[in-house]
C-alpha cells in the first residue's frame, strides 16, 4: 500500500528538523540511521519520493557529518597530544 506524499514529506522532514537540532556527532549519526531506516519500511514509489524530497538535504548533511567528523579527530589528536 502506498503511504500518501504528504505523509511520506512529513516523516522525511522530520528526520531533517531532528538532524538539525540535533547536539552531537553521534546524535546525528543516530538520526541519520533512523532515515536509512524508515527509507526500508518504503514501498518502491514512495522511497523514491523520500529520496527525491531529501536528496539535496541529505547530500549536504553528509558533508557536514564528514566535517564533524574530522574536526573531532583533530581535536582528540590535541587531546591525547596534550594528555600525553
Amino acid at each position: 500500500m502506498m503511504n500518501k506524499p504528504n505523509v511520506v514529506m512529513e516523516r522525511a522532514n522530520e528526520f531533517l528538523n531532528r538532524f538539525e537540532q540535533a547536539s552531537s556527532l553521534e546524535e546525528r549519526e543516530t538520526i541519520a540511521a533512523e532515515y536509512r531506516q524508515f527509507l526500508t519500511t518504503l514501498n518502491d514509489a514512495d522511497r523514491d519520493k523520500a529520496r527525491t524530497i531529501m536528496s539535496g538535504q541529505w547530500e549536504a548533511i553528509g558533508q557536514e557529518m564528514n566535517s564533524l567528523q574530522q574536526q573531532l579527530a583533530a581535536f582528540r589528536q590535541q587531546y591525547d597530544h596534550a594528555v600525553a
